[in-house]
């Protein structure tokens, strides 16, 4: 019995974690901005080794996107370098031509990445 509510628990911990994690997208943005951030974030999910290990925090990155679609980190900051090590490596293999960046403009995102 202690199993099954043990498993139960941590399904509904892992489901809570994935829907708490977010971007910082504003209403004020322009469309264009807003557009490129909401594709970031909804490619950098909550990672499978935080959410095993409990880890949580907050990452912020600043970047701008090169003419290629490419993203070049300007500089990152968060309280746990696991989380900032997974997000910098998401964000340089991501080609974000697609959804028509402005390129060379300085984009800023805090992924919050929280369990509960």
């Amino acid at each position: 019995m202690k199993k099954v509510i043990t498993l139960i628990v941590l399904i509904a911990a892992t489901t809570i974690s994935t829907v708490s994690f977010a971007g910082n997208v504003k209403e004020n943005e322009n469309n264009n901005e807003a557009q490129v951030k909401n594709y970031v974030i909804s490619k950098i999910g909550y990672p499978t080794f935080a959410q095993e290990q409990k880890i949580e925090g907050d990452v912020y990155v600043s970047f701008k996107i090169g003419k290629d679609g490419k993203v070049e980190i300007e500089k990152s900051n968060a309280n746990n370098q696991k989380l900032e090590s997974y997000v910098v490596k998401k964000l340089q293999t991501m080609d974000l031509s697609s959804v028509n960046p402005e390129v060379g403009y300085l984009y800023n995102i805090k992924f919050s990445f929280k369990l509960y």
